[in-house]
């Protein structure tokens, strides 16, 4: 957590400068909060191991908190124009959602997570980097709270359900791993049936450039063609 620390400095710094005013929660409040949230998964794992079953409602809720609270420390970075701390917030955001999922909890804030993910996977190329995240984002989705799959407003651009399997399609299509594409494709074939033919019009655009093989091509022509074909 040495790098969350040294983003925390960077963000009271940046906020003192601005003469210490903004709306809401402090940077130097939320800190607090979030590092005591961290201390409270480190006790557990040390009372409970490091996937020791809780109570569903214990590891959710906490979870929930230090979301919550990396939320609001995202917008502060945005506020104060401290984006190169960005990435420290991301792996923190990432290490929670873990902490979540290994507890058997459930993740009801979305934002941060999505955009964390999001991030790391601008920042890889590799086919096999691209894999070792996909594979990290699975346990994710499968641990999302129902409230928020099930949401009537899902379909909407900006909902946070929908850009995650959005992006976990994406980077399948980038694995260029006809497994892991089948996947992520299942998965937006069941919850986001709408969004198909727009995604598939997409990644088809996408599986023209010569990075991706004919095997990829080949696939996602397949989707492409079940989906246009119903409209």
């Amino acid at each position: 957590m040495t790098g969350l620390a040294h983003a925390a400095r960077a963000l009271l710094a940046a906020y003192e400068a601005r003469g210490g005013k903004g709306e809401g929660a402090t940077p130097a409040q939320l800190i607090v909060a979030l590092e005591q949230a961290m201390a409270a998964f480190a006790a557990l794992d040390r009372a409970h191991g490091p996937t020791g079953a809780l109570k569903d409602e214990d590891a959710s809720a906490l979870g929930e908190y230090a979301l919550a609270c990396l939320s609001d420390l995202n917008l502060w970075v945005q506020r104060l124009g401290c984006d190169e701390e960005r990435h420290w917030l991301d792996q923190a955001t990432l290490e929670v959602a873990d902490w979540v999922v290994r507890h058997g909890g459930r993740l009801r804030i979305l934002e941060p997570l999505v955009n964390a993910l999001a991030s790391r996977a601008n920042r890889l190329r590799t086919q096999e980097a691209l894999a070792v995240l996909f594979d990290v984002i699975g346990p994710f989705i499968d641990r999302v709270d129902p409230a928020i799959r099930d949401d009537p407003d899902r379909m909407a651009p900006e909902h946070p359900w929908r850009i995650l399997l959005f992006n976990y399609a994406i980077v399948a299509t980038r694995t260029q791993d006809p497994e892991r594409m089948a996947r992520a494709y299942c998965l937006m074939e069941a919850w986001l049936p709408e969004a198909c033919p727009e995604f598939f019009e997409e990644a088809l655009r996408q599986s023209r450039k010569p990075v991706y093989g004919d095997e990829v091509r080949t696939l996602v022509r397949e989707y492409h063609r079940r989906w246009t074909a119903r409209h």
